[in-house]
């Protein structure tokens, strides 16, 4: 499980994949978060079993557009228009129904909840005029193809426990371990973490080197952290010397999706029992 992610999406797209195996077919959809705002898009395969009776209604429920569902699976780098995005091989799909959406606020509900594992690339580093630490770690991943795509780990620096994981993980040997929260920034992967472990393979020995107070984090809405990246982001940039504007990492979908996909299943949902 080298990243692993959940959320609650709204599904904008949904198409029937054209491959099929005897007892087996693949949906393919695109899905938007978080709740409230929906301005993130996320590349979803769906692959269930033809015959309903084989479907577990709780962990694989079919997407039909407009509707709400909480997923969890595999996911690795997607691209569109030039911006990034993720690509999920879902594994859990839950129909949910939401209560009356409350009027869009700061604090945005459903983030993008991520576990991963992955090789550090360097030692992590404080960054200037921030109370956080940043570090890369290089993640791998077998879908269809070999992935191996690099993640941004920010976390608060505090007392010793900074200066003690700084001088512990051994950069392209020790395996990391975190859970936080991703956000796409500027075409570039961060993790605010929450928890961070690590193996060092040297010695074979597990360690668990930092994990922020559960109160701190529950208090923080994306908003925040969101923001503590962007703002963090900023300042890796200029310390780089990197001095291009940020753009967004939204993008819309339609054209292309028509043009490669068969017709909207979520009609052929409504009104055959077969799907």
């Amino acid at each position: 499980m080298p990243c692993y992610a959940d959320t609650i999406v709204r599904i904008k797209h949904v198409r029937r994949n054209k491959k099929e195996d005897s007892g087996n077919f693949s949906v393919w959809a695109i899905g938007t978060y978080p709740v409230e705002c929906e301005i993130y898009e996320i590349e979803m395969t769906l692959p269930i079993p033809i015959n309903p009776d084989d479907r577990d209604p709780d962990s694989q429920a079919v997407f039909q557009r407009d509707e709400y569902y909480s997923i969890g699976g595999k996911v690795v780098p997607g691209s569109y228009a030039g911006n990034r995005r993720l690509k999920m091989m879902v594994a859990t799909s839950t129909h949910i129904t939401l209560a009356e959406k409350e009027k869009p606020s700061d604090s945005n509900r459903c983030p993008l909840k991520v576990s991963l594992v992955g090789i550090p690339q360097a030692i992590p580093i404080e960054i200037k005029n921030t109370e956080s630490s940043v570090f890369e770690i290089i993640v791998s991943d077998y879908i269809a193809q070999p992935y191996n795509y690099i993640i941004k780990v920010v976390y608060p620096h505090i007392n010793n426990q900074f200066k003690h994981f700084k001088t512990s993980i051994r950069p392209h040997e020790s395996v990391i371990f975190v859970i936080g929260q991703l956000e796409i920034i500027d075409n570039e992967f961060y993790v605010y973490a929450r928890e961070i472990n690590y193996v060092d393979m040297h010695l074979s020995t597990k360690k668990k080197d930092y994990e922020i107070n559960n109160n701190e984090i529950t208090s923080l809405s994306t908003n925040t952290t969101r923001s503590k990246l962007l703002y963090i982001h900023k300042n890796v940039a200029k310390n780089s010397g990197d001095t291009s504007e940020f753009h967004s990492s939204t993008s819309t979908t339609s054209e292309y999706f028509e043009s490669i996909y068969q017709d909207d299943l979520s009609k052929d949902i409504e009104n055959s029992e077969e799907i």
